[in-house]
């Protein structure tokens, strides 16, 4: 999904682009699973693959029970800019996996990693502030897990570098 051409968007909209969002990053975490030689960091990247894809579940499921008028006001030309680089840019398959395949250690996928659950973080935010009041406790779970991920991921990084 691209927020680029639109003048307006609905609820719907912005959880659609969640869905494939997480199944990206899910499915960069699987590959990175597979390429990582360490257990430890082997396991953890399963693990996060797991719960991304648990995050694509949550989100389809409430994409069905959101009311299809349930239409965000208007937005202004910044939240707009924000969305479509998100979309574009950040989140783009073609970029992250272009990304991956550039990394040629593990230093380097735990940073990408983690910029990614950060960016995860930031986007939530930003989706927090125009959903309807009713879905905001729902994006803070998924916000509060994305800050979980970054500090495992953190953790693991730390440990690695002793």
């Amino acid at each position: 999904m691209d927020f680029g051409n639109i003048s307006n968007i609905s609820a719907q909209d912005v959880y659609r682009f969640a869905v494939e969002s997480e199944k990206t990053t899910r499915d960069l975490y699987d590959k990175i699973a597979i390429m990582a030689k360490d257990a430890d960091i082997k396991n953890l990247f399963k693990i996060l693959a797991d719960s991304e894809d648990k995050h694509r579940i949550k989100f389809s499921q409430r994409l069905s029970e959101i009311r299809a008028e349930s239409d965000i006001p208007a937005l202004d030309i910044n939240l707009k800019s924000l969305l479509y680089y998100f979309s574009a840019k950040l989140f783009s398959k073609d970029i992250l996996n272009e990304k991956l395949r550039r990394l040629r250690d593990m230093e380097g996928i735990f940073e990408f990693a983690m910029s990614l659950e950060l960016d995860h973080v930031l986007f939530y935010s930003e989706v927090r502030v125009i959903v309807d009041s009713s879905e905001q406790n729902f994006i803070d779970e998924i916000i509060d897990e994305e800050r979980a991920h970054f500090v495992r991921l953190l953790q693991l990084k730390r440990a690695k570098d002793k």
